[in-house]
């Protein structure tokens, strides 16, 4: 269509691909996704699997040099880029992508799912992001990698882990950062040690896989807005809630976050409102099924919507590459 209709080329400005963070995307479909990308005019904002390139000069054996996450946009493109998501191809660590912060040097939000970093990044190694506000990190160590060049990125205030991502201390107890999201699907008994110490944070959301564990004495001292994520397989108490809202004497807001089909907050809504009542705490409507976990990502029991069928896309549905990529596609490669 983009192709028939150059006109339409400039109203392209959003594109989310499908994608599954450590897993080997087909090459055809990684050509379709570069395709598109370049095609389009001027982007802002971008989800794409990055693919790897290896150093096969005669002296990278020697060398030990990683392979670097490629952005597959040509030189010159989408450079007022203002949000981008990074979802690595492969289990494999690598190198910070060089251009990333020459060539998009507006963006406002970064994200890398499944990316693990071969050596930690600098300010003097790579270029700071001077507008970068958010940062969100899923799975792999890009964010514990990236500390100090993210510490040295003056407008960050928001940072989200996701899925086990390792933490950047220096960031969260000597920046700024001012909201955090930390979801992991089990506890880390090491959060205890430095989320108290987070003293410019006043904005936390919060799985409940670490909210029942966490410490009464380990919330940031200055928390003022706390949200609480409940996925479908937990097992939810009243009285954690009760001795962790009582423990918080500065919290102004409160609010639950439904992901899945548990229904303890439903059923038990009207006894949480009235403790924050009696707290004093401004209480938010329940937000049902709205807690994000990386929602790009497909999972191996569901299809986003937005996710063409690449059936329809790739029209020889007998071949041994369409039978891979929607493999790929459903998750069962």
């Amino acid at each position: 269509m983009l192709q028939k209709y150059p006109h339409m080329r400039k109203m392209v400005k959003d594109l989310t691909f499908p994608a599954r963070p450590g897993v080997r995307c087909p090459e055809k479909l990684m050509s379709l996704f570069s395709g598109i990308v370049n095609l389009v005019d001027s982007l802002d904002s971008l989800t794409i699997t990055c693919p790897l390139a290896k150093d096969t000069g005669p002296n990278a054996a020697a060398a030990d040099v990683s392979p670097r996450l490629v952005i597959p946009i040509a030189e010159g493109r989408h450079s007022d880029l203002k949000i981008l998501a990074i979802i690595a191809n492969e289990n494999t660590p690598v190198a910070f992508p060089s251009t990333l912060t020459t060539s998009f040097s507006r963006l406002t939000k970064l994200s890398m799912a499944g990316v693990f970093l071969s050596k930690p990044l600098t300010a003097n190694s790579i270029p700071i992001l001077r507008e970068l506000r958010d940062f969100s990190s899923t799975a792999g160590n890009a964010a514990n990698r990236m500390d100090e060049w993210l510490l040295a990125c003056p407008r960050l205030q928001t940072l989200a882990l996701f899925q086990g991502a390792q933490a950047p201390l220096e960031l969260l107890t000597k920046g700024n950062i001012h909201c955090l999201t930390l979801a992991y699907p089990t506890f880390d008994p090491a959060i205890n040690s430095w989320l108290p110490n987070c003293t410019s944070m006043d904005g936390l959301i919060i799985s409940w896989s670490i909210f029942s564990k966490l410490d009464a004495a380990s919330f940031p001292p200055s928390l003022r807005y706390l949200w609480v994520g409940i996925y479908s397989h937990d097992q939810v108490s009243f009285d954690e809630f009760k001795t962790a809202l009582n423990s918080q004497s500065k919290l102004k807001s409160f609010g639950i976050l439904v992901k899945g089909t548990n229904s303890w907050a439903i059923e038990n809504e009207v006894s949480i409102r009235a403790l924050c009542m009696k707290l004093g705490v401004r209480m938010y409507p329940l937000a049902i099924n709205s807690y994000c976990d990386n929602k790009r990502t497909i999972s191996k029991t569901s299809k986003p919507s937005f996710i063409p069928t690449l059936s329809r896309v790739f029209n020889k549905r007998n071949s041994t590459y369409d039978k891979d990529i929607l493999s790929w596609e459903m998750g069962k490669s």
